[in-house]
């Protein structure tokens, strides 16, 4: 891996850490079926894995959606304030969070053990479907997982503000060195100037 691309997992990794959502989604459905002994509904649950960004700056997702062509690009618009930026939403879902989640997730700081946590949620997904094993034990630590990444995202929420990440991390006596960011900023230009601004009028880009 060269530097450059290093450079850009790093530049990911921080769009997920600053903006970006690690969740597993429960979702309830109802399966509609008929036997000779029952006509009716059941509800089905189920977990998804699901990584989101949402932002007004296009260009930054655009460059997303390219790279990872397993993702998804859409824009919403605002009805009600038309003089509000397009808010624009990048996600990727299910076995497709495995391969991003590997490739940034050394490089993330605040969301490393969400990460962890979906990755072993994906890990666990994986081999019930390969030993078609979908026991009650394994409905339970999926929920589990769930329940735990919920608690970290709360955590999240309630401000844990950047200044306590650089103690944890034993990272506040650190100073960028000039060619530190010079390198970054080499990385992250190259980048920018493949992509021209895309157009706002489309509500989604697959």
């Amino acid at each position: 891996m060269t530097n450059k691309e290093r450079c850009f997992l790093g530049y990911v990794a921080g769009l997920i850490d600053g903006e970006g959502c690690i969740n597993i989604i429960k979702v309830h459905r109802k399966v509609k079926f008929a036997t000779p002994n029952f006509k009716g509904a059941n509800d089905c649950l189920s977990y998804r894995a699901s990584i989101m960004i949402n932002m007004v700056d296009a260009l930054a997702l655009a460059i997303l959606k390219d790279k990872f062509s397993k993702s998804h690009l859409y824009c919403y618009l605002n009805k009600t304030q038309e003089n509000r930026k397009p808010q624009w939403h990048w996600c990727i879902y299910d076995n497709h969070c495995w391969d991003f989640l590997k490739m940034i997730k050394p490089y993330l700081i605040n969301k490393q053990e969400q990460a962890q946590i979906l990755l072993t949620f994906l890990a666990i997904k994986r081999r019930a479907n390969i030993h078609k094993q979908y026991t009650q034990s394994y409905w339970e630590r999926l929920n589990n997982l769930h329940q735990r990444l919920m608690t970290l995202r709360q955590t999240e929420l309630n401000a844990v503000n950047s200044a306590e990440i650089l103690n944890r991390m034993d990272l506040r006596q650190y100073r960028a060195k000039h060619e530190d960011c010079e390198r970054l900023r080499e990385g992250v230009t190259t980048m920018l100037n493949k992509y021209k601004a895309i157009s706002t009028a489309e509500k989604e880009i697959v």
